[in-house]
């Protein structure tokens, strides 16, 4: 999504950084919808979700700071798809949660 951000205070023309008051700066950012595989178990668990940052994300789920359902398993990514908006993303998150055959036919290619 685009995300906009207006300077409207401290701005000091002979402090190096700044920028004049009223300057638009636009960050782009990209969603990623994930699905991600235990591999530390016996039977095959997986899980969907959505983020900005997949290695940040899956470091969180490696380190029980993930998903309640996640802790205490190791994990890797089998899927990502790239989205420029969150709400594209969650709305694919949302229907590959309940697409049982599309999250099956992913994990038989991994």
């Amino acid at each position: 999504s685009h995300r906009l951000s207006v300077r409207t205070r401290g701005f000091h023309p002979r402090k190096r950084g700044s920028i004049p008051l009223g300057t638009a700066i636009y960050l782009f950012m990209f969603y990623f919808v994930y699905m991600i595989k235990s591999i530390s178990s016996q039977k095959s668990k997986t899980y969907v979700g959505y983020t900005n940052n997949i290695q940040n994300r899956l470091l969180q789920h490696n380190s029980n700071k993930g998903a309640k359902s996640t802790k205490g398993y190791i994990w890797k990514v089998i899927y990502k798809k790239k989205f420029s908006s969150k709400k594209m993303a969650m709305s694919y998150e949302y229907k590959l949660k309940k697409n049982r055959k599309k999250r099956l036919s992913i994990l038989k290619q991994n």
